[in-house]
């Protein structure tokens, strides 16, 4: 993924899951952190991630922002207290209840909000031009 933004020629960011959930503000259909504002967001290919970070692109999303899943969707809680079907819960609702773990990637939105948020759901190998494209 990294290489096909940067082939492509987007600016892009890593941002840790501490910030997301702490450090950034969610305005429009926008992230926004210390003067920069950022319109998509890239969930990394992971099958475990803390419930705040995924309530976060949650709320990304509802708010009409673009996150984009690559490969596979998380699907296991690594916050205590929260479970799998939680992740799920949350998983669904971006990228369209129920997501079935057979569900070709492809280049189209496989949802979209009623903020205007849009979901994608990529293959393991995109080329810049697809990320252009999306």
């Amino acid at each position: 993924m990294t290489t096909a933004l940067q082939d492509a020629l987007i600016d892009c960011d890593w941002m840790p899951y501490e910030v997301l959930e702490r450090g950034v503000r969610i305005e429009d259909g926008e992230l926004a952190l210390h003067g920069e504002r950022y319109r998509v967001l890239v969930v990394p290919p992971v099958e475990v991630i803390p419930y705040e970070t995924l309530a976060r692109v949650q709320e990304f999303f509802e708010s009409g922002g673009v996150v984009i899943g690559q490969e596979f969707l998380p699907s296991v809680s690594a916050t205590l207290g929260r479970s799998s079907a939680e992740i799920a819960e949350l998983r669904d609702a971006i990228w369209c209840a129920p997501f079935e773990e057979e569900r070709e990637p492809g280049l189209d939105p496989v949802h979209t909000g009623l903020g205007g948020g849009r979901a994608y759901f990529l293959p393991a190998q995109v080329s810049p031009e697809d990320m252009l494209a999306v």
